[in-house]
C-alpha cells in the first residue's frame, strides 16, 4: 500500500483501501488502529491533496480516485479536516443534493455519520421521509445507521422497527448496523432484546440478510451466542445463511489470532510523526 499509495489508477487504489479497511475492522486492536490511522493520514494524505480540487474536467477516473481518497482518510484516517469537510458536504446535500459532486456523496455522508449528532440524525431522518428522489431516501435512511453514538444507533433501530419503513428497507438498517465494528454490539443487544419488534420487519426474503450479518462479529463466543440465538428464535429460509455466519466468525478469529500481532510488531515499526498519534 505504501509503494502503491500515488497510483492514479482509481481501482488501484480502491483495492487498497478495501484491505487496510479489512485490516482495520478485522485485525487491529484498539491501540493498534490509533496507529493505523496516523499511518493511513500519513501516506495517502499527499495523495488526496494532489485530486482534491474539483474542477468540471475532471474525468469518471479521477473523481472516483477523489472519492476513494477521501473515504479512506475520513473512514480509517480518522483525518479530522476531511471529517470536517465531510460535515459540511453532508449539510450542503441536505439542502441541495445537486450542490455536491455526486463521487463524494456517499464517503461524505458515512463520514459524517460516523461522527455526527442528533441534529445531524433529525435532518436525514426527515430527508428520508420527504424527498421525492428514491436515491436520495435510501440513503439517507440507510445513513441512520451508520451513527456510532450508541444512543442514536438504537433511535435508527427503534425507527425501523416503528412500523413508519418499508420491510425490504427497514431490515438494510439492522445489516449496515450489525457489520460494523463500532456498532454491531449495540446492535446484536437491540435485536436480542427486541425480537418480536425486529422478527416483525422480516420477509423470507429479507431474513438471511440479518442472520448473515452477524457473520461480521470476530470471537468463539460471539459465534456460540449467535447459534444459540438463532436456535431458539429460528429465522425462515436462514440456515445457510447462520451457516456462513457462523463459519465468518471462526475464519475472522484465525485470521485475527495469526495476524493481529504481526500488525502490531509492523505498526511499531513505522515513522509515524508524533503529531498524528
Amino acid at each position: 500500500a505504501a509503494v502503491l499509495r500515488n497510483d492514479p489508477n482509481a481501482d488501484v487504489i480502491e483495492n487498497l483501501a478495501g484491505a487496510i479497511g479489512a485490516t482495520d475492522e478485522r485485525i487491529a486492536t484498539p491501540e493498534d488502529r490509533v496507529k493505523l490511522a496516523a499511518w493511513v493520514r500519513q501516506e495517502f494524505r499527499p495523495s488526496y491533496d494532489r485530486v482534491k480540487e474539483i474542477s468540471p474536467s475532471d474525468s469518471v477516473e479521477k473523481q472516483q480516485l477523489r472519492a476513494t481518497l477521501f473515504g479512506v482518510l475520513g473512514e480509517i484516517g480518522r483525518d479530522p479536516q476531511i471529517i470536517a469537510q465531510a460535515k459540511e458536504l453532508t449539510n450542503k446535500y441536505i439542502a441541495d443534493q445537486a450542490s455536491v459532486e455526486p463521487s463524494l456523496v456517499r464517503p461524505a455522508v458515512m463520514i459524517a455519520t460516523e461522527n455526527g449528532d442528533s441534529h445531524l440524525f433529525d435532518q436525514l431522518q426527515q430527508l428520508s421521509k420527504t424527498s421525492n428522489n428514491p436515491d436520495v431516501k435510501i440513503t439517507a435512511l440507510v445513513a441512520l445507521a451508520n451513527f456510532h453514538n450508541p444512543a442514536l444507533v438504537r433511535r435508527a433501530l427503534d425507527y425501523a422497527t416503528s412500523g413508519q419503513v418499508r420491510n425490504q428497507d427497514a431490515i438494510f438498517l439492522f445489516v449496515v448496523a450489525l457489520r460494523s465494528r463500532d456498532t454491531r454490539s449495540v446492535a446484536w443487544d437491540y435485536v436480542q432484546k427486541n425480537w418480536d419488534k425486529v422478527h416483525a420487519q422480516l420477509t423470507t426474503a429479507m431474513g438471511g440478510y440479518l442472520v448473515q450479518s452477524t457473520g461480521s462479529f470476530c470471537s468463539a463466543d460471539r459465534a456460540k451466542e449467535v447459534q444459540t440465538f438463532f436456535a431458539s428464535h429460528p429465522v425462515a429460509a436462514s440456515q445457510e445463511a447462520l451457516q456462513r455466519a457462523t463459519s465468518a466468525i471462526h475464519d475472522c478469529t484465525v485470521l485475527r489470532a495469526r495476524q493481529q500481532p504481526k500488525l502490531t510488531e509492523w505498526l511499531t515499526q513505522q515513522h509515524l510523526s508524533a503529531g498524528g498519534l
